[in-house]
């Protein structure tokens, strides 16, 4: 069965910058910074365009000792709260 999360392709926008204290963080187009951790810069790295959200969830899952299910909903969460903070645009491909 094809999800939702098949047909969207996460393409990232704004760009990464440290703060005074060298800690990284994420900037979007109208210079509004946001902070960031390792797991979050990971995904928005990934945010090419070229894979979908579940190719995505199935190459942080084949990465990372975590391989629990809900990897999915936690990245498909983090990506949604990127592209509210417009940090992350969807490419939508029809089959």
């Amino acid at each position: 069965m094809e999800s939702q999360l098949d047909n969207l392709y996460p393409v990232k926008k704004g760009k990464l910058a440290k703060d005074k204290d060298e800690n990284f963080m994420l900037l979007n187009s109208e210079g509004k910074a946001y902070s960031t951790n390792s797991a979050i810069l990971l995904i928005w790295e990934l945010c090419s365009g070229e894979s979908s959200v579940t190719q995505l969830c199935n190459e942080l899952r084949a990465n990372s000792k975590n391989n629990s299910v809900d990897l999915t909903e936690k990245v498909s969460e983090i990506i949604e709260k990127l592209n509210k903070a417009n940090l992350v645009e969807f490419k939508k491909l029809e089959h």
